[in-house]
Protein backbone atom coordinates (compact mmCIF):
# COMPACT_ATOMS: atom_id res chain seq x y z
CA UNK A 1 0.00 0.00 0.00
CA UNK A 2 1.13 3.54 -1.21
CA UNK A 3 2.08 5.56 2.11
CA UNK A 4 -0.54 8.20 0.91
CA UNK A 5 -3.28 5.23 1.73
CA UNK A 6 -1.38 4.02 4.92
CA UNK A 7 -3.83 5.91 7.23
CA UNK A 8 -6.84 5.64 5.37
CA UNK A 9 -9.85 3.51 6.16
CA UNK A 10 -11.05 1.00 3.42
CA UNK A 11 -14.69 0.48 3.31
CA UNK A 12 -16.43 -2.46 1.17
CA UNK A 13 -19.84 -3.45 1.31
CA UNK A 14 -22.14 -6.41 0.43
CA UNK A 15 -25.30 -5.14 -1.26
CA UNK A 16 -26.99 -8.24 -0.49
CA UNK A 17 -27.11 -7.60 2.86
CA UNK A 18 -28.73 -4.62 2.61
CA UNK A 19 -32.66 -3.85 1.78
CA UNK A 20 -32.90 -1.36 -1.31
CA UNK A 21 -36.28 -0.03 -0.28
CA UNK A 22 -36.35 -0.41 3.45
CA UNK A 23 -39.10 1.93 4.62
CA UNK A 24 -37.69 1.76 8.23
CA UNK A 25 -34.58 3.53 6.52
CA UNK A 26 -34.54 7.00 7.45
CA UNK A 27 -32.25 10.06 7.79
CA UNK A 28 -31.23 10.99 11.42
CA UNK A 29 -32.49 14.47 12.65
CA UNK A 30 -29.73 17.03 11.21
CA UNK A 31 -27.74 18.82 13.57
CA UNK A 32 -26.76 22.13 13.90
CA UNK A 33 -23.18 22.35 14.72
CA UNK A 34 -20.53 20.99 12.37
CA UNK A 35 -21.34 16.80 12.41
CA UNK A 36 -18.87 15.27 9.68
CA UNK A 37 -15.82 17.02 11.47
CA UNK A 38 -16.87 15.93 14.76
CA UNK A 39 -17.83 12.62 13.72
CA UNK A 40 -14.43 12.32 11.97
CA UNK A 41 -12.43 13.29 15.24
CA UNK A 42 -14.84 10.84 16.83
CA UNK A 43 -12.94 7.92 14.32
CA UNK A 44 -9.65 9.17 15.21
CA UNK A 45 -9.26 10.95 12.82
CA UNK A 46 -7.35 14.34 13.65
CA UNK A 47 -7.08 17.38 11.72
CA UNK A 48 -3.27 19.06 12.35
CA UNK A 49 -2.78 22.67 11.44
CA UNK A 50 -1.52 23.46 8.18
CA UNK A 51 1.43 26.51 7.56
CA UNK A 52 -0.45 26.81 4.43
CA UNK A 53 -3.48 28.03 5.87
CA UNK A 54 -1.92 31.24 7.46
CA UNK A 55 -1.31 32.75 4.78
CA UNK A 56 -4.92 33.47 3.49
CA UNK A 57 -6.28 36.11 5.71
CA UNK A 58 -9.53 35.94 7.35
CA UNK A 59 -12.77 37.50 5.19
CA UNK A 60 -13.00 40.48 7.35
CA UNK A 61 -9.42 41.50 7.21
CA UNK A 62 -9.14 40.83 3.00
CA UNK A 63 -12.46 42.92 2.56
CA UNK A 64 -11.54 45.94 5.20
CA UNK A 65 -8.20 46.50 3.74
CA UNK A 66 -9.78 46.36 0.34
CA UNK A 67 -11.56 49.65 1.50
CA UNK A 68 -8.66 51.37 2.43
CA UNK A 69 -6.37 51.27 -0.59
CA UNK A 70 -4.74 54.16 -1.59
CA UNK A 71 -4.49 55.03 -5.73
CA UNK A 72 -0.90 53.13 -5.73
CA UNK A 73 -2.03 49.98 -4.27
CA UNK A 74 -4.89 50.13 -7.30
CA UNK A 75 -4.79 47.17 -9.72
CA UNK A 76 -3.42 47.59 -12.86
CA UNK A 77 -5.85 47.90 -15.65
CA UNK A 78 -7.35 45.06 -18.05
CA UNK A 79 -6.59 46.95 -20.96
CA UNK A 80 -2.82 45.44 -21.59
CA UNK A 81 -3.99 41.93 -21.12
CA UNK A 82 -5.15 39.30 -23.87
CA UNK A 83 -9.00 40.79 -24.11
CA UNK A 84 -11.89 38.77 -25.91
CA UNK A 85 -15.00 39.87 -26.44
CA UNK A 86 -18.37 37.99 -26.42
CA UNK A 87 -20.74 36.91 -29.28
CA UNK A 88 -24.31 37.06 -29.16
CA UNK A 89 -27.46 37.78 -31.13
CA UNK A 90 -29.20 39.65 -27.92
CA UNK A 91 -29.86 43.02 -28.73
CA UNK A 92 -28.25 43.91 -24.72
CA UNK A 93 -25.19 41.97 -23.76
CA UNK A 94 -24.48 41.40 -19.83
CA UNK A 95 -20.79 40.79 -20.83
CA UNK A 96 -18.89 42.93 -23.31
CA UNK A 97 -15.73 41.30 -23.07
CA UNK A 98 -13.52 38.61 -21.19
CA UNK A 99 -10.23 39.61 -19.87
CA UNK A 100 -7.49 36.74 -19.17
CA UNK A 101 -6.01 37.23 -15.59
CA UNK A 102 -4.07 33.99 -15.14
CA UNK A 103 -2.88 30.67 -16.32
CA UNK A 104 -2.93 28.31 -13.96
CA UNK A 105 -1.66 25.26 -15.74
CA UNK A 106 -0.37 24.69 -19.37
CA UNK A 107 1.60 21.84 -19.12
CA UNK A 108 2.00 21.52 -22.46
CA UNK A 109 1.71 25.26 -23.40
CA UNK A 110 -1.29 24.51 -25.24
CA UNK A 111 -0.56 21.63 -27.53
CA UNK A 112 -2.88 18.41 -27.38
CA UNK A 113 -1.29 15.08 -27.66
CA UNK A 114 -1.07 11.21 -25.97
CA UNK A 115 0.56 13.26 -22.83
CA UNK A 116 -2.27 15.99 -22.17
CA UNK A 117 -4.27 15.26 -18.77
CA UNK A 118 -7.89 16.67 -19.63
CA UNK A 119 -9.29 18.33 -16.28
CA UNK A 120 -12.47 16.51 -15.97
CA UNK A 121 -14.14 18.69 -13.20
CA UNK A 122 -13.47 21.80 -11.53
CA UNK A 123 -15.82 22.73 -7.78
CA UNK A 124 -15.29 26.07 -5.50
CA UNK A 125 -15.16 25.22 -1.79
CA UNK A 126 -18.31 26.58 0.16
CA UNK A 127 -16.05 29.39 1.90
CA UNK A 128 -14.75 30.34 -1.87
CA UNK A 129 -11.13 29.82 -0.33
CA UNK A 130 -10.68 26.87 -2.53
CA UNK A 131 -10.71 25.92 -5.94
CA UNK A 132 -10.30 21.55 -6.67
CA UNK A 133 -9.37 20.25 -9.97
CA UNK A 134 -9.66 17.12 -10.80
CA UNK A 135 -7.87 15.37 -13.68
CA UNK A 136 -8.11 12.04 -16.28
CA UNK A 137 -4.83 11.24 -14.32
CA UNK A 138 -6.03 11.06 -11.43
CA UNK A 139 -4.65 13.70 -9.89
CA UNK A 140 -6.63 15.94 -7.80
CA UNK A 141 -5.13 19.81 -7.06
CA UNK A 142 -6.11 22.43 -4.44
CA UNK A 143 -5.68 25.64 -5.78
CA UNK A 144 -5.60 28.49 -3.16
CA UNK A 145 -6.86 32.49 -3.58
CA UNK A 146 -3.99 34.73 -3.22
CA UNK A 147 -2.82 36.49 -0.38
CA UNK A 148 -2.22 39.52 -1.92
CA UNK A 149 -5.46 40.43 -2.81
CA UNK A 150 -4.44 43.80 -4.31
CA UNK A 151 -2.86 42.17 -7.76
CA UNK A 152 -4.96 42.20 -10.65
CA UNK A 153 -2.45 39.52 -11.94
CA UNK A 154 -2.95 36.61 -10.40
CA UNK A 155 -5.80 36.15 -8.74
CA UNK A 156 -4.64 33.06 -7.19
CA UNK A 157 -1.33 31.20 -5.81
CA UNK A 158 0.36 29.49 -8.83
CA UNK A 159 0.90 26.32 -7.32
CA UNK A 160 -1.09 23.99 -5.82
CA UNK A 161 -1.25 23.24 -2.14
CA UNK A 162 -2.04 20.01 -2.19
CA UNK A 163 -2.08 17.42 -4.87
CA UNK A 164 -4.36 14.12 -4.18
CA UNK A 165 -2.84 11.08 -5.79
CA UNK A 166 -3.95 8.21 -4.56
CA UNK A 167 -6.55 7.57 -6.95
CA UNK A 168 -5.72 5.10 -9.77
CA UNK A 169 -7.85 6.69 -12.84
CA UNK A 170 -9.30 9.22 -13.80
CA UNK A 171 -11.17 11.79 -11.47
CA UNK A 172 -14.85 12.16 -12.87
CA UNK A 173 -16.49 14.22 -9.93
CA UNK A 174 -15.94 16.69 -6.66
CA UNK A 175 -17.76 17.94 -4.00
CA UNK A 176 -17.45 20.02 -0.88
CA UNK A 177 -18.77 20.06 2.56
CA UNK A 178 -19.11 23.26 4.42
CA UNK A 179 -15.98 22.51 6.71
CA UNK A 180 -13.70 21.77 3.23
CA UNK A 181 -13.86 17.99 3.09
CA UNK A 182 -14.02 17.20 0.02
CA UNK A 183 -15.27 13.85 -1.94
CA UNK A 184 -13.69 12.35 -5.39
CA UNK A 185 -15.40 9.80 -7.35
CA UNK A 186 -12.95 7.91 -10.41
CA UNK A 187 -12.82 5.00 -12.54
CA UNK A 188 -10.99 3.32 -10.10
CA UNK A 189 -14.00 1.91 -8.92
CA UNK A 190 -13.61 3.98 -5.28
CA UNK A 191 -14.58 7.40 -3.68
CA UNK A 192 -11.92 9.07 -1.49
CA UNK A 193 -12.52 11.67 1.26
CA UNK A 194 -10.08 14.56 1.67
CA UNK A 195 -8.98 17.44 3.66
CA UNK A 196 -7.89 20.45 2.00
CA UNK A 197 -5.14 20.35 5.44
CA UNK A 198 -4.16 16.57 5.00
CA UNK A 199 -1.87 15.46 2.39
CA UNK A 200 -3.36 11.64 2.58
CA UNK A 201 -6.29 9.87 2.21
CA UNK A 202 -9.03 10.48 4.82
CA UNK A 203 -11.02 7.26 3.56
CA UNK A 204 -11.88 5.13 0.68
CA UNK A 205 -15.08 4.09 -0.12
CA UNK A 206 -15.32 0.92 -2.39
CA UNK A 207 -17.39 0.14 -4.81
CA UNK A 208 -17.79 -2.69 -8.03
CA UNK A 209 -17.51 -0.69 -10.78
CA UNK A 210 -17.02 3.11 -11.88
CA UNK A 211 -18.14 6.32 -10.19
CA UNK A 212 -19.09 8.33 -12.09
CA UNK A 213 -20.73 11.33 -9.46
CA UNK A 214 -20.91 11.78 -5.86
CA UNK A 215 -22.24 14.29 -3.52
CA UNK A 216 -22.70 15.48 -0.27
CA UNK A 217 -25.69 15.81 1.47
CA UNK A 218 -26.75 19.44 1.32
CA UNK A 219 -28.31 19.90 5.06
CA UNK A 220 -26.17 17.11 6.56
CA UNK A 221 -22.60 16.34 5.50
CA UNK A 222 -22.10 13.15 7.21
CA UNK A 223 -23.88 11.49 4.41
CA UNK A 224 -23.10 11.49 0.53
CA UNK A 225 -24.55 10.36 -2.63
CA UNK A 226 -22.79 8.20 -5.14
CA UNK A 227 -24.17 6.81 -8.47
CA UNK A 228 -21.88 3.96 -10.64
CA UNK A 229 -22.06 2.15 -13.75
CA UNK A 230 -23.36 -0.28 -12.41
CA UNK A 231 -26.78 1.00 -11.95
CA UNK A 232 -26.78 1.59 -7.98
CA UNK A 233 -27.12 4.96 -6.15
CA UNK A 234 -26.16 4.67 -3.03
CA UNK A 235 -26.10 7.12 0.00
CA UNK A 236 -23.30 6.78 2.48
CA UNK A 237 -23.10 7.11 6.32
CA UNK A 238 -19.76 8.89 6.76
CA UNK A 239 -19.03 8.36 10.56
CA UNK A 240 -20.03 4.89 10.26
CA UNK A 241 -18.48 3.36 6.99
CA UNK A 242 -20.92 1.94 5.38
CA UNK A 243 -23.96 2.31 2.79
CA UNK A 244 -27.58 3.89 4.29
CA UNK A 245 -29.56 2.54 1.59
CA UNK A 246 -29.11 2.23 -2.13
CA UNK A 247 -31.30 1.39 -5.29
CA UNK A 248 -30.77 -0.26 -8.71
CA UNK A 249 -32.65 2.19 -11.01
CA UNK A 250 -32.72 -0.57 -14.13
CA UNK A 251 -30.82 -3.89 -14.86
CA UNK A 252 -30.30 -1.41 -18.38
CA UNK A 253 -29.63 1.91 -17.77
CA UNK A 254 -26.08 2.85 -16.45
CA UNK A 255 -25.83 5.76 -13.90
CA UNK A 256 -23.73 8.56 -15.51
CA UNK A 257 -25.27 11.81 -13.19
CA UNK A 258 -26.70 12.01 -10.09
CA UNK A 259 -27.31 14.61 -7.71
CA UNK A 260 -29.38 15.63 -5.05
CA UNK A 261 -31.84 18.67 -5.13
CA UNK A 262 -31.39 21.62 -3.13
CA UNK A 263 -33.51 21.03 0.10
CA UNK A 264 -32.16 17.56 -0.19
CA UNK A 265 -35.72 15.73 -0.61
CA UNK A 266 -34.64 14.06 -3.73
CA UNK A 267 -32.53 12.43 -5.26
CA UNK A 268 -31.96 13.03 -9.41
CA UNK A 269 -30.31 10.51 -11.75
CA UNK A 270 -29.75 10.40 -15.35
CA UNK A 271 -28.64 7.42 -17.48
CA UNK A 272 -25.89 6.95 -20.42
CA UNK A 273 -29.62 6.44 -22.44
CA UNK A 274 -30.91 9.58 -21.95
CA UNK A 275 -33.10 8.49 -18.98
CA UNK A 276 -34.08 10.85 -15.70
CA UNK A 277 -35.59 9.46 -12.30
CA UNK A 278 -36.21 11.11 -9.72
CA UNK A 279 -36.32 9.09 -6.09
CA UNK A 280 -36.65 10.26 -2.36
CA UNK A 281 -33.59 10.80 -0.70
CA UNK A 282 -34.42 9.44 2.87
CA UNK A 283 -35.22 5.41 1.25
CA UNK A 284 -34.38 5.82 -2.37
CA UNK A 285 -37.60 4.60 -3.69
CA UNK A 286 -38.63 5.93 -7.33
CA UNK A 287 -40.96 8.55 -7.39
CA UNK A 288 -41.11 9.38 -11.22
CA UNK A 289 -39.42 9.67 -14.28
CA UNK A 290 -39.04 12.79 -16.37
CA UNK A 291 -38.63 12.90 -20.19
CA UNK A 292 -35.99 14.84 -21.56
CA UNK A 293 -36.62 13.67 -25.39
CA UNK A 294 -33.27 12.17 -25.85
CA UNK A 295 -31.50 8.86 -25.87
CA UNK A 296 -28.16 10.58 -25.24
CA UNK A 297 -25.94 10.35 -22.19
CA UNK A 298 -26.70 12.70 -19.38
CA UNK A 299 -23.36 14.11 -18.84
CA UNK A 300 -24.23 16.57 -15.71
CA UNK A 301 -26.56 17.21 -12.80
CA UNK A 302 -26.44 20.13 -10.65
CA UNK A 303 -29.69 21.69 -8.44
CA UNK A 304 -30.87 25.61 -8.53
CA UNK A 305 -29.17 27.69 -5.68
CA UNK A 306 -32.79 29.63 -6.39
CA UNK A 307 -35.24 26.70 -5.97
CA UNK A 308 -35.40 24.12 -4.07
CA UNK A 309 -37.08 21.67 -6.70
CA UNK A 310 -35.32 22.79 -9.79
CA UNK A 311 -32.20 20.90 -11.37
CA UNK A 312 -29.64 21.80 -14.25
CA UNK A 313 -29.42 18.43 -16.39
CA UNK A 314 -26.82 18.57 -19.12
CA UNK A 315 -26.51 15.78 -22.16
CA UNK A 316 -25.24 15.12 -25.22
CA UNK A 317 -27.50 16.31 -27.34
CA UNK A 318 -26.27 19.62 -26.79
CA UNK A 319 -28.77 20.57 -24.86
CA UNK A 320 -28.92 22.22 -21.44
CA UNK A 321 -32.36 21.89 -19.44
CA UNK A 322 -34.02 23.35 -16.61
CA UNK A 323 -36.47 20.56 -15.08
CA UNK A 324 -38.85 21.01 -12.27
CA UNK A 325 -38.73 18.02 -10.22
CA UNK A 326 -41.76 18.57 -8.37
CA UNK A 327 -44.20 19.22 -10.90
CA UNK A 328 -41.91 16.53 -13.19
CA UNK A 329 -41.77 19.88 -16.43
CA UNK A 330 -38.62 20.56 -18.17
CA UNK A 331 -39.17 24.31 -17.98
CA UNK A 332 -37.10 25.29 -20.90
CA UNK A 333 -33.66 24.21 -22.80
CA UNK A 334 -30.62 26.29 -23.08
CA UNK A 335 -29.12 25.62 -26.49
CA UNK A 336 -26.07 26.81 -28.38
CA UNK A 337 -23.13 24.93 -26.61
CA UNK A 338 -21.56 21.98 -28.25
CA UNK A 339 -21.94 18.89 -26.32
CA UNK A 340 -21.56 15.63 -28.40
CA UNK A 341 -19.19 13.27 -26.98
CA UNK A 342 -17.33 14.81 -23.94
CA UNK A 343 -18.14 14.45 -20.35
CA UNK A 344 -18.99 18.19 -20.29
CA UNK A 345 -21.96 19.83 -17.75
CA UNK A 346 -23.13 22.92 -17.32
CA UNK A 347 -23.25 24.96 -13.95
CA UNK A 348 -25.07 27.53 -12.07
CA UNK A 349 -23.90 31.08 -10.95
CA UNK A 350 -24.07 30.77 -7.37
CA UNK A 351 -27.13 33.52 -7.35
CA UNK A 352 -29.10 31.64 -10.15
CA UNK A 353 -28.81 34.32 -12.70
CA UNK A 354 -26.77 32.56 -15.49
CA UNK A 355 -26.30 29.08 -16.59
CA UNK A 356 -22.77 28.58 -17.59
CA UNK A 357 -21.19 25.82 -19.80
CA UNK A 358 -17.92 24.49 -21.82
CA UNK A 359 -18.13 23.59 -25.14
CA UNK A 360 -16.49 21.31 -27.62
CA UNK A 361 -16.09 24.25 -30.24
CA UNK A 362 -13.63 26.08 -27.73
CA UNK A 363 -15.92 28.39 -26.35
CA UNK A 364 -17.46 29.39 -22.98
CA UNK A 365 -21.27 29.96 -23.14
CA UNK A 366 -23.32 31.65 -20.77
CA UNK A 367 -27.55 32.21 -20.44
CA UNK A 368 -29.36 34.14 -18.27
CA UNK A 369 -31.95 32.14 -16.30
CA UNK A 370 -34.47 34.59 -15.46
CA UNK A 371 -34.70 33.48 -12.04
CA UNK A 372 -36.44 36.33 -10.32
CA UNK A 373 -39.42 34.80 -11.88
CA UNK A 374 -39.46 31.29 -10.89
CA UNK A 375 -42.13 30.63 -8.41
CA UNK A 376 -42.52 27.20 -5.89
CA UNK A 377 -45.95 26.25 -6.38
CA UNK A 378 -47.66 26.76 -3.19
CA UNK A 379 -51.32 27.57 -2.23
CA UNK A 380 -51.38 30.85 -0.49
CA UNK A 381 -53.75 30.52 2.47
CA UNK A 382 -53.58 34.35 3.81
CA UNK A 383 -56.49 35.89 1.68
CA UNK A 384 -58.60 32.50 2.99
CA UNK A 385 -57.81 33.40 6.85
CA UNK A 386 -57.78 36.91 6.19
CA UNK A 387 -61.29 37.24 4.47
CA UNK A 388 -63.40 34.60 6.46
CA UNK A 389 -61.87 36.15 10.07
CA UNK A 390 -64.32 39.51 9.11
CA UNK A 391 -67.02 37.38 9.58
CA UNK A 392 -67.94 36.95 13.33
CA UNK A 393 -69.67 34.25 14.70
CA UNK A 394 -70.50 33.65 18.15
CA UNK A 395 -70.01 29.75 18.54
CA UNK A 396 -72.75 29.41 21.35
CA UNK A 397 -75.44 30.79 19.21
CA UNK A 398 -76.64 29.20 15.96
CA UNK A 399 -75.84 31.60 12.98
CA UNK A 400 -78.36 33.69 11.20
CA UNK A 401 -79.48 33.78 7.65
CA UNK A 402 -78.12 37.11 7.23
CA UNK A 403 -74.62 35.80 8.66
CA UNK A 404 -74.69 32.60 6.39
CA UNK A 405 -75.26 34.72 3.46
CA UNK A 406 -72.76 36.73 4.63
CA UNK A 407 -70.36 33.50 4.54
CA UNK A 408 -71.10 32.18 1.17
CA UNK A 409 -70.46 35.39 -0.02
CA UNK A 410 -67.59 36.23 1.27
CA UNK A 411 -66.64 32.56 -0.46
CA UNK A 412 -67.47 33.13 -3.71
CA UNK A 413 -65.12 36.49 -2.98
CA UNK A 414 -62.05 34.33 -2.34
CA UNK A 415 -62.91 31.41 -5.24
CA UNK A 416 -62.88 34.50 -7.57
CA UNK A 417 -59.79 35.62 -6.41
CA UNK A 418 -58.17 32.40 -6.60
CA UNK A 419 -59.34 32.05 -9.90
CA UNK A 420 -58.08 35.16 -11.20
CA UNK A 421 -54.53 34.61 -9.06
CA UNK A 422 -54.38 31.29 -10.81
CA UNK A 423 -54.92 32.74 -14.35
CA UNK A 424 -52.19 35.41 -13.71
CA UNK A 425 -49.87 32.81 -12.63
CA UNK A 426 -50.23 30.64 -15.67
CA UNK A 427 -50.00 33.49 -17.97
CA UNK A 428 -46.71 34.96 -15.90
CA UNK A 429 -45.95 30.94 -16.62
CA UNK A 430 -46.34 31.05 -20.19
CA UNK A 431 -44.56 34.84 -20.57
CA UNK A 432 -41.24 33.23 -19.00
CA UNK A 433 -41.45 30.16 -20.94
CA UNK A 434 -41.98 32.25 -24.20
CA UNK A 435 -39.35 34.51 -22.74
CA UNK A 436 -36.30 31.20 -22.15
CA UNK A 437 -37.19 29.77 -25.53
CA UNK A 438 -35.72 33.47 -27.26
CA UNK A 439 -33.03 33.41 -24.50
CA UNK A 440 -30.11 33.60 -26.56
CA UNK A 441 -26.94 32.88 -24.95
CA UNK A 442 -23.58 35.18 -24.51
CA UNK A 443 -20.35 33.14 -25.10
CA UNK A 444 -16.49 33.87 -26.50
CA UNK A 445 -13.39 31.82 -27.36
CA UNK A 446 -11.78 30.71 -24.18
CA UNK A 447 -9.03 27.77 -25.17
CA UNK A 448 -7.58 26.47 -28.47
CA UNK A 449 -9.33 23.08 -27.59
CA UNK A 450 -12.45 21.59 -26.38
CA UNK A 451 -13.77 23.29 -22.74
CA UNK A 452 -14.63 20.27 -20.92
CA UNK A 453 -14.94 22.73 -17.42
CA UNK A 454 -16.33 26.14 -16.44
CA UNK A 455 -17.36 27.68 -13.56
CA UNK A 456 -18.16 31.21 -12.10
CA UNK A 457 -16.99 32.28 -9.08
CA UNK A 458 -19.21 32.54 -6.03
CA UNK A 459 -19.84 35.87 -4.50
CA UNK A 460 -17.47 35.04 -1.97
CA UNK A 461 -14.58 34.31 -3.46
CA UNK A 462 -14.78 37.65 -5.49
CA UNK A 463 -14.93 38.95 -2.27
CA UNK A 464 -12.12 37.70 -0.71
CA UNK A 465 -10.31 38.77 -4.26
CA UNK A 466 -11.57 42.53 -3.61
CA UNK A 467 -12.45 41.70 -7.73
CA UNK A 468 -15.99 43.70 -8.97
CA UNK A 469 -18.05 41.81 -11.83
CA UNK A 470 -17.80 38.26 -12.65
CA UNK A 471 -14.73 35.42 -12.23
CA UNK A 472 -14.45 32.54 -14.90
CA UNK A 473 -12.74 29.71 -14.49
CA UNK A 474 -11.99 27.31 -17.69
CA UNK A 475 -10.20 24.33 -18.22
CA UNK A 476 -10.00 22.34 -21.82
CA UNK A 477 -8.90 18.53 -22.89
CA UNK A 478 -4.75 19.63 -22.63
CA UNK A 479 -4.86 20.29 -18.74
CA UNK A 480 -5.13 24.73 -19.11
CA UNK A 481 -6.89 26.23 -16.23
CA UNK A 482 -7.57 29.83 -17.19
CA UNK A 483 -8.88 32.62 -15.19
CA UNK A 484 -11.13 35.06 -16.76
CA UNK A 485 -12.40 38.65 -15.22
CA UNK A 486 -15.84 40.99 -16.49
CA UNK A 487 -17.46 43.92 -15.54
CA UNK A 488 -21.15 42.67 -16.67
CA UNK A 489 -23.06 46.08 -18.52
CA UNK A 490 -25.71 44.93 -15.37
CA UNK A 491 -22.90 45.43 -12.63
CA UNK A 492 -21.37 48.89 -14.56
CA UNK A 493 -25.02 50.72 -15.08
CA UNK A 494 -25.99 49.87 -11.34
CA UNK A 495 -22.66 51.53 -9.99
CA UNK A 496 -22.75 54.75 -12.56
CA UNK A 497 -26.42 54.57 -11.47
CA UNK A 498 -25.69 54.63 -7.79
CA UNK A 499 -22.42 57.38 -8.25
CA UNK A 500 -24.86 59.94 -9.93
CA UNK A 501 -27.21 59.10 -6.88
CA UNK A 502 -24.39 59.91 -4.64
Amino acid sequence: MPPSQSSACHVRFDDHLLSPMASSISFPEYPTHKPLKSALRRSSVQLSTSPRMSALPSNDSRISLSSSLDSSKAPKSNSSRKTVKTKSKNKKKDFQAFYLNQTLSDPLNGLLDVTADPVLNMKFSQDGSYLATASKGGIIRIWQLSPDSYSIDELFVTKPIQEFTSHKAAVLDLSWSKNNFLLSSSMDKTVRLWHVERSECLCIFQHYDIVTCVEFHPKDDRFFLSGSIDAKLRIWNIPGQRVHVWNKISDTHMITAAGFTKDGTKVCAGSAMGAFFVYSATTLELEHEISLGTDRKVTGIEYSPTHPSMVLVSSNDCMVRLVNCDNQKSICNFKGSVNTKMQISASFSDDGKYVVCGSEDRRVYIWKTMAQFYHQETTDDSVTDTETSSVKTDATEPMTKKQLKEIAKRQKEIAKQEKKAEKARKKEEKLLIKKLAKNEPESFEAHKHTVISAVMAPMKTRQLLAVDGVVMITADETGCIRIWTCTSTTDSDQSSSSEKSS
